[in-house]
């Protein structure tokens, strides 16, 4: 396991495709800018963690910093965190490479 040191500093933790990242930091604005972060990493597995509601403003607004549709932004997003492939929840929630209802976004 790897913790960032400093807000922000993904490149030192240099997260690749067969790297795990969980994302919470109780704090929106960090949320926001790790998430981006970490989604431009491609890592195998992303999770968020938060509530619902939370989880899908933090990928709406980042998809749209990033320039992407929520659809891109929520492939391999796991929010919550915990929910295997296959397994989503009602309420737009992302669970293995997309959105349960990505318009509730």
């Amino acid at each position: 396991m790897m913790v960032a040191e400093a807000f922000g500093e993904l490149e030192p933790l240099r997260i690749g495709a067969k790297d795990a990242v969980v994302v919470m930091t109780h704090s929106y604005e960090q949320d926001r800018v790790w998430l981006s972060g970490a989604l431009g990493c491609g890592p195998r597995y992303l999770g968020l963690l938060g509530a619902r509601h939370r989880s899908a403003l933090l990928v709406r607004e980042t998809a749209a910093l990033l320039g992407w549709s929520v659809e891109r932004a929520c492939e391999g997003l796991f929010a919550p965190v915990g929910l295997g492939p296959g397994r989503r929840w009602r309420g737009g929630d992302c669970a293995g490479g997309g959105c349960g209802d990505p318009g509730a976004m």
